[in-house]
């Protein structure tokens, strides 16, 4: 079954980023047994990896938050 961080594209907004992230972290923690860091790697991963740059500039702006 496909995550959900990895139908994201570079025309993904930053909200439909945040939730696809947010929604691979907890399908893995129910379903892959991984730790948590290990979830959160994955789905940054994957949305890094889908969307390109554009995970930097959603990165940066959620430290100012």
């Amino acid at each position: 079954m496909p995550m959900p961080a990895e139908s994201l594209t570079s025309k993904s907004s930053d909200q439909e980023i945040k939730d696809a992230i947010s929604s691979t972290i907890e399908i893995c923690m129910n379903e892959g047994g991984r730790e948590q860091k290990q979830c959160i790697a994955m789905a940054y991963s994957m949305a890094r990896a889908h969307t390109g740059n554009k995970m930097m500039r959603l990165a940066l702006a959620s430290k100012g938050n």
